[in-house]
Formats: C-alpha cells, structure tokens, sequence
C-alpha cells in the first residue's frame, strides 16, 4: 500500500467516480471497503497515506458519513499523522459558511468541496511533496507540522495549503534558521519561493502616505446570498477585499480582490460609500463596491487555501448574524441594503483624466 496516496473513506457510488479522477491524474488512491472493513481509523493506522478524502452526508446509507462522525475523524486522524492533508467530499448544494467553520477553523480539514474535480490539484501538490525524498534542494521540514524532505519552493506552497487556518505566529523559518519579524507565513510568502527570487512580486502596501482599499459587497441575485472569505490565521469572513496596488485603480483592486481571495468573476454595479480616515502618519481610503457574480460565476466558491485566503461561501443573511465575522460590517452592509440603501453609480470614483464631459462642452 502507498503511503503517500489517499485514502478515499465512503462506499457510496461517488466514492469510485473519485477514485477514477485521481487515478486519473497518476495519484495513488486506496477506497477503503466499509462493509468489510468497518473501522476507518484502525484501516487508517495501518494504511498511513499522506492525504485523507471522508465523504460527509445526511443520509448514511448512500455511504457516508454524518457530521459528527467526520469530525471525530479527523480529530483522531490528525493524531495519528500530524501532516496528514484531510478533505472533506460534502453532498452537493450543502456547504455552507457555517459547516466550512466547524470543518476547517474547527477540525481541522483543508479543502470542503461537493466538486470531485476540486480535490485534484491539491492533493496533487500535497501528495507531490511527500515524494521528492531523493532530491538534494529536499531538506526542510515545516515548523508547524513537521512535515519533511520538503524543497524551498514546496515549503512555500506547503505553507498557505496546510496552514492557513492557523493563528499568525512567530515560527522559525527553517530556511533562514532564525525567527522572522513578520508573522511565519507572511515571511514565508514574501521572502522565499518565487517571491524571494523576484519571480513574483512582493505583497507590501503602497509607498504613498494614502493607503487605499478596496472592499466588496456581492450578493446574489437568486437567493440574496452574500460572498463571504474566510480568512487566514483564524480572522473569522470578511468581504472580499485588501489594499489597491501600484499602478492599480481601486475598481481593478476589487476585481483582483475578488478572484484572488474567492476564485470569483464580478459584475460590479455601484459604489457604496467611499471612506476617508486620516491617522497620525498616514491616511487611509476605502472604497466599498457593490456588485453582483458575473454571468456563469453564481454558483463558484473558493475551495483551494492559499496566501490569500482559506476559502470563500455564499451566506444567507440568517447564517450571516451567526458566523464568526473579523469585524461587524458585512452584517451592517447586508442590513443596510435589506433596508434599500442607495447604491450610487460607478462614476462617482474616477481619475482626473475622466472629467464629468457633457453634449454642450465637448
């Protein structure tokens, strides 16, 4: 048995359409057989792959699991292996906001997904890692996991995909050998791997004394669902949003904003509000958008974790008064325009070169 595989844990149907997908894609893949073998941490302890699918449904005759069962899981599972990558395969249509929190913030999983194509490409790079034993660049290990034989540039990926989640905290880099000023990750994404060699540029707020944002608020038109991202270092959902770049007007930054942060395409209506906040050595501006998903878009979240989020759902406005929030103003906004607040045109933010032309001057 491959150890460095993934063990597909259900015996319902889907369970082999998996199997294939992956196998597919030249990943090795053990199913485990529930009616012969009814004990999937005990399977588990002997098989030791490196990556763990469980399928979670209410409905455990189609072969899964219910919640309570997967989170026991993968509890019991991250004992065993500390490293191990753990996915959830959820019914489809039934991920919300508040079950991606209890499986990801709660109990660790990585990537929650109804999609089987979803689980390809990071499980390819969490299994690729655990395989490069033989190469010479092969000699970190992770300081949050302990995960080993990783190069520099699989540490770099490592990093964002398994921990995410994770509280900011100063870790020794093990490719510096010493503690970084900045958060572990932050070092980690701006100081090593593409970024480190100039491949890609380095995230940093802009050299100006304003420091300008920009903030969405997407809501979907069929069901009045909210986009929510759920942040890294266990921040809680906030709107999809950051800090506009260099040569970057704040209407690009929240389109970026959105498709790096909840893997998203906008139809951007309106503005909201623009902010101006001044502090004691610099100001601060924020443009809040309003928008709806572009056509074809309304059904994407954000599966795969990485330096710029851990995930993305769409929030009803019930589930939005419950979950952990960053800080209050998605629950304001979504109040506000349930209220019928104004939504002004885009052209209230332009550039100087865009002045207000009328028929009669032109």
């Amino acid at each position: 048995m491959n150890k460095f595989g993934v063990l597909v844990i259900s015996r319902a149907p889907i369970a082999e359409q998996l199997t294939q997908q992956l196998q597919a894609h030249k990943i090795s893949v053990t199913q485990l057989d529930l009616d012969s073998f009814n004990d999937p941490i005990s399977f588990y302890r002997q098989s030791h792959t490196s990556a763990v699918i469980l399928h979670l449904t209410e409905q455990t005759q189609e072969g899964g699991y219910p919640l309570d069962q997967v989170n026991q899981y993968l509890q019991e599972i991250q004992q065993i292996r500390k490293d191990a990558f753990l996915c959830v395969l959820c019914e489809s249509g039934k991920i919300t906001a508040s079950l991606r929190t209890i499986l990801v913030y709660n109990n660790a999983a990585h990537v929650v997904s109804d999609k089987l194509s979803d689980f390809v490409v990071p499980l390819d790079l969490a299994i690729n890692t655990s395989l490069r034993k033989d190469k010479k660049d092969v000699i970190y290990e992770c300081p949050i996991c302990t995960k080993r034989f990783l190069s520099e540039d699989d540490l770099w990926v490592h990093t964002p995909l398994y921990h995410g989640k994770h509280p900011n905290q100063k870790w020794p880099c093990p490719i510096c050998r010493s503690v970084p000023k900045r958060p572990y990750a932050v070092h980690m994404r701006n100081s090593h791997g593409p970024v480190g060699r100039g491949e890609i540029q380095e995230e940093q707020q802009s050299k100006s004394v304003l420091h300008s944002y920009s903030l969405v608020v997407c809501q979907r038109e069929s069901d009045s669902k909210y986009l929510l991202v759920q942040e890294n270092a266990s921040s809680g959902w906030w709107l999809p949003g950051g800090a506009v770049d260099y040569l970057e007007d704040p209407l690009q930054a929240a389109h970026r904003e959105a498709l790096e942060e909840a893997s998203i395409h906008l139809d951007i209506k309106g503005i909201l509000r623009v902010e101006f906040s001044q502090y004691h050595n610099y100001s601060r501006q924020r443009v809040i958008y309003f928008a709806r998903p572009a056509a074809g878009e309304e059904e994407k979240v954000k599966v795969l974790p990485d330096f710029e989020s851990v995930g993305s759902a769409w929030v009803s406005f019930e589930e939005l008064r419950r979950l952990p929030l960053r800080g209050p103003e998605p629950l304001l906004w979504a109040e506000y325009l349930d209220r019928g607040g104004a939504v002004y045109p885009l052209s209230l933010m332009s550039s100087e070169r865009s002045l207000p032309y009328t028929h009669s001057n032109k």
